[in-house]
């Protein structure tokens, strides 16, 4: 009934039908003073964690503030490359920019060629 399967007395016998989902919220764990990349706004920024403040979520010190952010905005980096700041050590090195807004300076903007007309101020009499 419903695409599941009953559950009786005997089916806690059985250990092949415990359900998984223990495993995988122990394989997103990070513990303190990991090395993250936390995406801010769009920008993924160095940080570390300070705090683990539920299942998901971590406190995250980021150029020296406190934020709070979700296991799906942080990324576990080695420590080494941040430390030592190569170029080649670091993955995100790797990725290509994409620029969200071009701007193109050298053409110069246009100016209306609309006639304003003269503001009509509210005389209270």
């Amino acid at each position: 009934m419903f695409g599941r399967r009953t559950r009786t007395r005997l089916s806690f016998l059985n250990p092949l039908d415990q359900p998984a989902k223990a495993s995988i919220l122990s394989r997103r764990d990070l513990d303190i003073g990991t090395s993250v990349k936390a995406d801010v706004r769009g920008k993924w920024v160095a940080g570390v964690v300070r705090e683990k403040v539920g299942l998901v979520m971590y406190k995250v010190e980021i150029d020296g503030r406190i934020s709070i952010k979700h296991i799906d905005q942080l990324i576990a980096t080695s420590p080494k490359s941040e430390i030592i700041g190569e170029e080649g050590d670091d993955e995100w090195d790797e990725l290509p920019v994409i620029a969200t807004n071009p701007v193109n300076h050298s053409k110069t903007l246009r100016k209306s060629k609309r006639e304003t007309k003269p503001i009509e101020r509210y005389q209270a009499g």
